[in-house]
């Protein structure tokens, strides 16, 4: 996805990645993400095991990005499941 400012110029374009198009990236480049992102799954699992996380992750992202839709808001197992998360890629990203 890409954002225009007001002169045309692309900018901050990070921002505006989807989970979706996160998990994409990372696919196409598995060589480089591939065991970074890898998280509760084996490193002998397919590529599509591997990283089925962030089609969960998104389903949450969803419920919190549409209350409208999702009064609700998230389950105690799904908070859980966030915090299981961060605490991966806390342990496998820099900074």
């Amino acid at each position: 996805m890409q954002i225009a400012d007001q002169e045309g110029e692309l900018t901050e374009y990070e921002k505006f990645i989807t989970l979706i198009e996160l998990k994409e990236i990372i696919n196409e480049h598995w060589a480089i993400f591939g065991e970074t992102y890898t998280i509760d799954s084996s490193p002998n699992d397919k590529k599509t095991k591997r990283i089925a996380w962030f089609t969960k992750l998104n389903t949450i992202r969803n419920k919190t990005a549409h209350t409208i839709k999702n009064p609700k808001g998230v389950s105690d197992e799904e908070l859980e499941f966030v915090k299981h998360l961060f605490g991966e890629l806390q342990k496998k990203l820099p900074g």
